[in-house]
């Protein structure tokens, strides 16, 4: 079984696990609510534990490097992104924060990271749009606002930058797209369950998915409309993060379980939480 170490000062409620990516010899999990970051092996035996990745003393530091929200290993070093800003880790001990120039008094809150190429990555920002990072350089070298009509910052809740090279944020207030001025702008979705919407992933065939406040629906593009949505399933309510396994199958979580849609076979699953492992042999 895979359990939470004891460490000092620990978190009176459990926190969830907001993050986990395998690389090469690892999985890295982050979880909230100031319970920290994990590394294990292939085998799921633990390696590293840090309850905080910051040298500094601050209450608000240790706090705001205590979640990890997105993990990338590029070149031998571990990118993380926090609160705070994105730390590098050169090894198991070595550890540098770089942190965007600040056009505000708020912090970074970095989220999901895409890559682009091997000196361009793109990064979600909670409440400060979106970054660019170059990692060669290892410094922030661009920044876009995500702006309503009334020119006012718009929270991310998810990013999607496609195979085409097509960057899509999800907000509380719809769908926006980077469009050929370099602003995003917003997509008029007249047949979208909710604007208001969480995560996405992008399928084989370029669709993205797209979880909201009532269900899931797939938006397409290139015909720049809603290509399905799963209004008839009352029961999935508040939907919250997509991914697309190996077979094209779009996978999310809701208010009420797991779910999976077959593509191939037009069918959906249904898993209820705390349902355990299904017996796959």
């Amino acid at each position: 079984p895979i359990v939470t170490p004891l460490v000092e000062k620990r978190a009176s409620w459990v926190g969830g696990i907001y993050s986990i990516k395998e690389t090469a010899d690892s999985y890295w999990l982050g979880k909230r609510y100031l319970t920290g970051i994990f590394q294990y092996d292939k085998k799921w035996q633990l390696k590293n534990y840090w309850p905080y990745l910051t040298d500094s003393k601050r209450a608000n530091d240790i706090t705001n490097s205590s979640e990890a929200f997105d993990f990338l290993e590029d070149s031998g070093r571990m990118y993380i992104s926090t609160e705070l800003g994105l730390y590098i880790m050169y090894g198991d001990s070595k550890k540098k924060l770089v942190i965007p120039e600040r056009d505000s008094i708020s912090i970074p809150r970095l989220r999901n990271i895409e890559i682009e190429n091997d000196s361009t990555w793109w990064i979600r920002s909670y409440s400060n749009g979106i970054y660019i990072f170059n990692p060669r350089k290892e410094k922030f070298v661009g920044h876009y606002e995500v702006l309503d009509d009334r020119q006012h910052q718009q929270p991310v809740h998810y990013m999607v930058r496609t195979t085409k090279g097509e960057v899509f944020v999800s907000t509380y207030n719809g769908l926006y797209e980077l469009n050929k001025d370099k602003k995003f702008s917003k997509i008029s979705l007249a047949d979208a369950p909710s604007e208001y919407l969480m995560g996405m992933a992008e399928d084989k065939n370029g669709i993205i998915w797209i979880a909201t406040a009532n269900g899931i629906f797939a938006y397409d593009p290139i015909s720049r409309k809603v290509f399905k949505k799963f209004k008839e399933f009352n029961e999935m309510g508040f939907c919250y993060r997509v991914t697309i396994d190996a077979y094209n199958n779009i996978w999310f979580n809701c208010q009420k379980g797991y779910w999976c849609w077959m593509q191939d076979k037009q069918q959906m699953l249904k898993f209820g939480y705390e349902m355990g492992l299904p017996e796959n042999r």
